[in-house]
């Protein structure tokens, strides 16, 4: 986890809490990780930011780009 901390520290600081949004590679990615690790690795990322930068990550910046209504 130290090693794509670091990695998601850097990516994070480059395009800012209102330009990243969760996302997955699946089906590329099965095999290396299931989605429940994925998700599990990124709230542990976001465990140690602020409640409002992890909602933005998990779902209020897809709602804004998306240009969803809330249902």
């Amino acid at each position: 986890y130290e090693t794509l901390r670091a990695r998601l520290d850097d990516l994070y600081d480059a395009f800012g809490e209102d330009r990243v949004l969760f996302g997955s590679d699946y089906p590329n990615s099965y095999g290396v990780a299931t989605i429940a690790e994925e998700v599990g690795l990124m709230k542990r990322f976001f465990s140690a930011k602020s409640r409002e930068s992890a909602e933005k990550y998990f779902w209020k910046n897809a709602m804004r780009i998306y240009k969803l209504k809330p249902t």
